[in-house]
C-alpha cells in the first residue's frame, strides 16, 4: 500500500486508484480518507454481503492492490475529477497502444526482406558453412551472377565503347565484386580488344583513339564475325564467344550482347540496390537510340520475389482487416461495435512488425503470412470480449460493471485458449530450418499480442467509447 505524502485534510476529497500490478487492472474511486477506504475495501471483501464487480475482483486477488492517490480536490468537484481520471486512464492506455503500433509500422520498412540459404538449410549444413566462409574470408569474391542483356546493333562501334565506359563506372559499386580493384565482369569487349590488337581480321581495322576497339562499323563487323566463327587462338573458343554474342539478320549481323557481372553476397532486397547501381552505370548505353537493356539472374529473381512477397503481404493484411471488420459489423449489426472489435487486430499488425524489426527477423515466404494470420487469431479474442460485454449490458449492468464481469468470465477462457495455442506453435521454434523456426516464434508472439490487446486495449477503448455515447444520448437538451 502506498502511504499519503501529506496528511488527510478536512473538506477535501481524494480520487484514488486501486491497481493490481500483476494484471494491470484497477478501480478508480473517491474518498475523504483513502487509507481508511482502502482498508474497508480489502478487509470487507469477504465480510460484506452481496456481490459487486469490485468485490469480486478484490476477492480474486491474492495480495492487496496498490493504493495510488490521483487527485486531491474540493468536496464539490470530486465527481468531475473522478470522470476526468477515468477518461485519462482509459485514453492513456489506448494512446500507448497506438504509439507502439505506429512505431511498429514505421520500422517495418527496415525489416530484412529475403529468402536466404539460412531460411532453408540447417545451421550445421555444409553448404551454409561453406558460403559463410566465402563471405567472411573472401568478401570481394562474387557469389552470384547478374546478367545484363544489351539488344542493339552491336556492329555499331558506339555500343562496345559505351559498354567499356559502363564497366568502368562499376568500379565504385558496393554490390559488384572486385578483383584487384577492378569490377569482375565477363564481357565480349575483352576478346574484341585482343583481336583488334592482333589484327586477326583480314579487313582493315582503324583504331585512331587507341581504345582497343575498331572505330568503324566495317572494322567492328569484321572482328565480331571472325570471333563468332573462329574464336581467338589461346584466348577464347567460338563457343565462348557465342555465349556472349547473338547473331542477327543481314541488316544487323549481331543484335544482342551479354554481360555477366559477379556480385557480392546480395540479399533479396539489396538486389534493388544492385539494380539501381547498374542502371546508373549503364547510362552511356542508355543514351544510344534504339538500344534496349534487360536484367536477368538469380539476384534479380530473388529481388522480384521479395518485392512481390512484400506487396502481397501488405495487400493481404489490408484485405484481412477489411474483411474481418465487415463480417463483425454484419454479425453485431453495429458499426460502432464492429470497429472497436477490429481495433486490437490493427494494433497487433503494428506490434508484430515492430517485433520482427526489433528481434531481427527476416521477412520471407512463410513469415510474410504472420500479419494476416494474427488478424484471424486476434479477432476471435476480441469478439468474445465484446459479445460478453453486450450480454452484460443487456442484463442491466452499468458500462464499467459490464466490462468487469466480461473480463472475469471470459478472460480466463481466453488465457487458456491462448496458452494452448502458443504451446502448439512453440514446438516449431525447435525446428532447425530457419523459416520454420521463425514462423513458430512469430506466431506465438502474435497470439500473445492478440491476448494483450483483447484484455487491455479493447476494454479501455470500449468503455471510453460507450461512456461518450451514453453521455451524448443522455445530455440535457438545450
Amino acid at each position: 500500500m502506498r502511504h499519503l505524502s501529506y496528511p488527510v485534510q478536512h473538506n477535501m476529497t481524494y480520487i484514488y486508484l486501486l491497481l493490481d500490478t500483476s494484471t494491470m487492472t484497477g478501480y478508480v474511486g473517491k474518498a475523504d480518507d483513502p487509507r481508511e477506504r482502502f482498508r474497508q475495501h480489502w478487509v470487507g471483501r469477504y465480510h460484506k454481503q452481496g456481490q459487486t464487480p469490485t468485490r469480486d475482483w478484490l476477492r480474486s486477488l491474492k495480495t492487496p492492490p496498490q493504493l495510488v492517490i490521483l487527485q486531491r480536490c474540493a468536496d464539490k468537484s470530486w465527481s468531475r475529477w473522478e470522470k476526468i481520471w477515468l477518461n485519462l486512464l482509459t485514453l492513456g492506455l489506448v494512446s500507448i497502444a497506438l504509439i507502439f503500433c505506429g512505431v511498429g509500422f514505421f520500422f517495418s520498412k527496415d525489416i530484412s526482406k529475403d529468402v536466404t540459404v539460412e531460411d532453408i538449410c540447417a545451421a550445421d549444413s555444409p553448404v551454409l558453412i561453406a558460403q559463410n566462409l566465402i563471405i567472411d574470408k573472401f568478401p570481394s569474391i562474387g557469389i552470384h551472377q547478374a546478367h545484363i542483356i544489351i539488344e542493339a546493333d552491336i556492329c555499331d562501334p558506339k555500343v562496345l565503347k559505351a559498354v567499356n565506359q559502363s564497366i568502368l563506372n562499376m568500379s565504385d559499386d558496393e554490390c559488384v565484386a572486385k578483383l584487384d580493384g577492378q569490377p569482375e565482369v565477363l564481357s565480349l569487349t575483352t576478346y574484341v580488344e585482343e583481336a583488334t590488337r592482333l589484327r586477326t581480321s583480314a579487313a582493315k581495322i582503324i583504331d585512331a583513339d587507341s581504345d582497343g576497339l575498331p572505330d568503324t562499323r566495317q572494322g567492328m563487323t569484321a572482328v565480331l564475325t571472325h570471333l563468332y566463327d573462329k574464336g581467338l587462338d589461346n584466348v577464347a573458343s567460338p563457343g565462348q564467344v557465342r555465349s556472349l554474342l547473338s547473331k542477327g539478320d543481314p541488316s544487323r549481323p549481331f543484335d544482342m550482347l551479354l554481360l555477366t557481372v559477379e556480385t557480392r553476397e546480395t540479399h533479396g532486397i539489396n538486389g534493388g540496390v544492385l539494380l539501381a547501381e547498374l542502371k546508373e552505370d549503364l547510362k552511356p548505353l542508355q543514351d544510344i537510340e534504339g538500344l534496349k537493356i534487360g536484367y536477368a539472374g538469380f539476384v534479380f529473381e530473388r529481388y522480384q520475389i521479395v518485392t512481390e512477397m512484400t506487396n502481397g503481404m501488405t495487400k493481404s493484411t489490408f484485405v484481412s482487416i477489411i474483411l474481418c471488420t465487415s463480417i463483425v459489423i454484419f454479425l453485431f449489426r453495429s458499426i460502432r461495435f464492429g470497429l472497436i472489435t477490429a481495433l486490437p487486430v490493427v494494433l497487433i499488425t503494428g506490434w508484430i512488425l515492430g517485433g520482427m524489426y526489433l528481434f531481427d527477423f527476416t521477412l520471407n515466404v512463410i513469415t510474410a503470412t504472420i500479419t494476416a494470420m494474427s488478424i484471424g487469431i486476434g479477432i476471435d479474442y476480441s469478439i468474445h470480449i465484446v459479445q460478453r460485454y453486450r450480454y452484460e449490458r443487456n442484463a442491466g449492468y452499468s458500462i464499467t460493471d459490464s466490462m468487469t464481469r466480461s473480463l472475469q468470465t471470459t478472460g480466463p477462457s481466453l488465457l487458456a485458449a491462448a496458452g494452448t495455442t502458443i504451446s502448439g506453435f512453440m514446438v516449431l521454434a525447435f525446428a532447425k530450418i530457419g523459416m520454420i523456426n521463425s514462423f513458430g516464434i512469430l506466431a506465438s508472439l502474435a497470439i500473445v499480442f492478440a491476448l494483450i490487446g483483447s484484455v487491455t486495449v479493447l476494454p479501455a477503448a470500449l468503455v471510453g467509447v460507450e461512456t461518450i455515447v451514453h453521455w451524448l444520448k443522455n445530455r440535457p437538451k438545450a
